[in-house]
């Protein structure tokens, strides 16, 4: 079995993924924040769905895009 000393950086950690992931969870503040005053019926995002929206992306990103050693 391979350790994983034979992989880079990018193939352990990937950045791209990280990236998509940081730029989707930075969509959903902008659309939620100054878009969103833009509507008419809209109410505020209380903290604790901004909090588990978070969780979710760090939760999704350490199960696709972090190396796990078994």
């Amino acid at each position: 079995m391979l350790g994983l000393q034979y992989f880079s950086f990018a193939e352990l950690w990937s950045p791209l993924f990280l990236a998509v992931m940081l730029l989707l969870t930075a969509g959903y503040f902008v659309w939620i924040g100054p878009i969103a005053g833009r509507y008419a019926d809209s109410i505020p995002v209380p903290f604790w769905r901004r909090a588990l929206f978070v969780c979710g992306m760090l939760a999704l990103y350490l199960a696709q895009g972090v190396p796990l050693v078994y």
